[in-house]
């Protein structure tokens, strides 16, 4: 069976700019199959075209280069200017209440606002203190983790 790799990157573009040679050599060279993966569609990627037809554009064109690399593309048709957060400590929206608002995690961390994406770009993720090594703490998401991670026996 041979080693997958996925090219994970924000626009349609940047894995051929920044990586398409090590993909081309890893599946001429070791024979693995390779996928690439945008999350974004490269809305905004044009002064001469409307964002949805340069996002269309733009995912043609990475279609094609991984059509030219062998590769499977993937894209999550995001925008450009997606921001994707988890926030813990608010009790409502748009006038209506959320019910799993909490002010501390389950080891005592003060729940915060964490940005996971921002412009297509990872930019963060839930942790508590056990899983990451080398971070000094969690950002207040061990509750998130437990109760849905525990509930389904993951953990």
């Amino acid at each position: 069976m041979a080693l997958r790799v996925l090219g994970v990157m924000a626009h349609p573009d940047d894995v051929e700019f920044t990586c398409a040679g090590t993909l081309a050599r890893l599946k001429q060279e070791a024979g693995c199959e390779i996928a690439i993966a945008t999350s974004t569609s490269g809305d905004c990627g044009s002064v001469q075209h409307r964002p949805d037809e340069i996002a269309g554009i733009r995912h043609r064109e990475a279609k094609a280069a991984a059509d030219v690399l062998g590769a499977e593309y993937y894209c999550t048709h995001c925008a450009d200017l997606f921001i994707l957060y988890d926030d813990p400590t608010l009790q409502s929206y748009a006038g209506q209440p959320l019910h799993a608002s909490y002010e501390f995690d389950s080891e005592g961390v003060p729940s915060r606002r964490v940005t996971l994406v921002e412009r297509g770009v990872l930019k963060g993720f839930l942790m508590s203190r056990w899983p990451v090594k080398g971070f000094p703490s969690s950002n207040g998401a061990v509750r998130v983790m437990v109760e849905v991670f525990g509930e389904r026996g993951l953990i």
